[in-house]
């Protein structure tokens, strides 16, 4: 039987089962699983409850994916949510999940859209890996915050890495200007 998590939305409860055992790490076949329980639940407005059901994951030892988290930050990003893109972050990191480098993508992505330079920054300097999709993010948050200077600056710095610029680069690079 799989773990159910009840939370309670405007006064009705609704059940989410994760299709997950105890312990176990992927969902039985045929199964949602959790991750489409709280993604379905975001897309309905309930952040609040989401993060709710990924603590009910980690108390039955249950972890979420990376594509998971990547569509729970997707809705904060859609949502402005800054406090909440925080929170699943600071989940992300208290559950002792190993982000990829989408998930850093995505976090640099977020927290830049929702209107934090600083912390997409500090996300980014953090990433043990990146991509030249994470440098294209930054260099596009540089640019969307007016830090054109900053901008050129990790440009130049992209390069001395020995990172391929694309055509997003140059182009986050012409709109920094």
């Amino acid at each position: 039987m799989g773990l159910q998590a009840k939370r309670a939305k405007g006064g009705m409860a609704a059940t989410f089962t994760t299709g997950f055992k105890k312990g176990q790490r992927q969902p039985d076949k045929g199964s949602c699983g959790p991750g489409g329980d709280v993604r379905l639940l975001c897309k309905g407005g309930g952040l609040e409850e989401a993060l709710h059901i990924l603590d009910s994951m980690d108390r039955g030892d249950i972890q979420a994916r990376s594509g998971t988290y990547v569509s729970l930050l997707q809705i904060c990003i859609s949502m402005k949510a800054l406090t909440e893109g925080k929170r699943f972050h600071a989940h992300i990191i208290n559950s002792g999940f190993k982000a990829d480098v989408s998930l850093g993508n995505t976090l640099v992505n977020m927290y830049a859209k929702c209107g934090s330079l600083e912390d997409a920054r500090r996300t980014f300097e953090r990433m043990p890996k990146r991509n030249v999709i994470t440098w294209n993010t930054m260099l596009a948050a540089c640019a969307q915050h007016g830090k054109g200077k900053e901008a050129l600056q990790l440009f130049r710095r992209m390069k001395m890495e020995g990172v391929v610029p694309d055509k997003p680069t140059f182009v986050s690079v012409l709109s920094a200007c």
